[in-house]
């Protein structure tokens, strides 16, 4: 349970803008850059031009579980990754995706970009970014548009995990049972089974209301299955890998989430 509560905190709280974190969190703490690497030299967006993708290595604060105190977050220094594409070979690149990968505390295994399938079918090559280890993995849709990359996050569970088939429904790995399926107007995954929880240490209580025992804390873009108890007021019943208890229903989306990186 141990490394699985770090591992989610790390990647989890991983939309790399202030507003996941306190807001005594400073820009100047953002941008410090060790390490670069060329990751795709290939035509991404469909003109016959070669384009070239860089990520950058970075420290920024996230919040995992303080081991020290049941049900209670603190800050660590977080791993971060930048992708920076060079269209058509330009000296000046754009920042298409940045993603949290680990803490000082825990890491994931593998992290990586690829191209992958023109998910809305305008011969742009949309991106994918995965992430594993041994407790779960995320994966998350870069979709190519004209204006930038909209980031379209899976969400992440525990063992088993799940993939993305054929027609881009989230389905386990062990016997293919279908978590979210694919929303093609809107290109989210939505789901009546689970929710994506939203925001950083999130309080899933014993009973509905504020004032009921904290048994766990969700964790933003974690997927949560969703009880047979009816709603009471704004609380949701859920499971959280495990532990059962209420959300307020303004944490919880049954959408997947999404961001924007805009050229």
């Amino acid at each position: 349970m141990k490394v699985r509560a770090l591992r989610l905190c790390a990647v989890l709280g991983s939309i790399v803008t202030c507003w996941l974190f306190p807001t005594a969190i400073k820009a100047s703490q953002d941008l410090k850059l060790p390490k670069s690497e060329t990751v795709i030299n290939a035509d991404i967006n469909g003109n016959g031009k070669i384009d070239r993708v860089v990520a950058s290595y970075f420290s920024r604060p996230v919040l995992v579980l303080d081991d020290s105190r049941a049900n209670t977050c603190k800050t660590v220094p977080g791993k971060f990754v930048r992708y920076t594409m060079y269209a058509d070979g330009q000296k000046n690149g754009q920042v298409i995706f940045e993603e949290n990968y680990g803490s000082t505390r825990a890491s994931y295994w593998v992290h990586r970009l690829k191209i992958g399938k023109d998910i809305d079918g305008d011969d742009r090559k949309d991106l994918v970014f995965y992430m594993g280890d041994d407790t779960s993995d995320e994966t998350t849709y870069l979709i190519q548009k004209p204006t930038g990359f909209k980031a379209v996050f899976a969400g992440s569970m525990g063992l088993p995990s799940y993939s993305i088939d054929s027609q881009l429904a989230l389905v386990t790995t062990m016997n293919k049972t279908i978590l979210a399926t694919w929303d093609r107007s809107a290109e989210v995954w939505k789901s009546n089974k689970y929710g994506w929880v939203k925001g950083d240490c999130v309080a899933i209580r014993a009973q509905p209301g504020l004032n009921s025992k904290i048994v766990t804390l969700g964790f933003d873009r974690n997927l949560v299955t969703l009880a047979p108890s009816q709603p009471v007021g704004d609380w949701i019943a859920v499971d959280n890998d495990g532990q059962s208890g209420w959300i307020n229903k303004k944490y919880l989306s049954f959408s997947s989430p999404v961001r924007w990186f805009n050229r």
